[in-house]
């Protein structure tokens, strides 16, 4: 009982992850890599593949979208992992490369340091409005 529990968790597992069994148009390639230095040809992996010609009423019929646009059917495929998405934004590649948490680590400090700097600036700004308001008495201070 348990090995057929184990097999189906990997058959669902790997439905999951797009990786399951192949229909009978399907066939595997093997993908090769040649070493110009040794001479020798070295597997790099393998990818299944499917080609079906159709004729043009059947084509309209079951219509699909280029690679996983809609419609995302014949064949339905499933989303793409472990691919960063390229943006303009800064902070939203910072936040795929260094993870949520580190982005909000970053941010705080990044806030921290902003505040800091114009607490200096603004204050040196302050003190001086209220030296020179001290020097012509302006200010509540004790009357001499």
């Amino acid at each position: 009982m348990d090995d057929r529990d184990a097999q189906f968790f990997v058959a669902q597992l790997k439905n999951m992850c797009g990786v399951g069994p192949l229909d009978e148009t399907a066939q595997w390639l093997r993908l090769t890599y040649k070493d110009q230095k040794r001479h020798r040809v070295l597997a790099r992996g393998a990818i299944a593949i499917s080609v079906e010609i159709l004729p043009a009423e059947d084509a309209e019929n079951r219509p699909a979208g280029p690679g996983i646009s809609d419609p995302n059917t014949n064949p339905t495929l499933p989303p793409r992992t472990g691919r960063m998405a390229l943006t303009a934004d800064p902070f939203a590649i910072l936040s795929e490369l260094f993870g949520p948490r580190c982005m909000t680590i970053f941010c705080c400090a990044l806030c921290c340091a902003i505040f800091m700097v114009l607490w200096f600036y603004l204050g040196m700004y302050f003190v001086n409005i209220y030296t020179e308001m001290q020097a012509f008495g302006l200010t509540g201070g004790d009357d001499d």
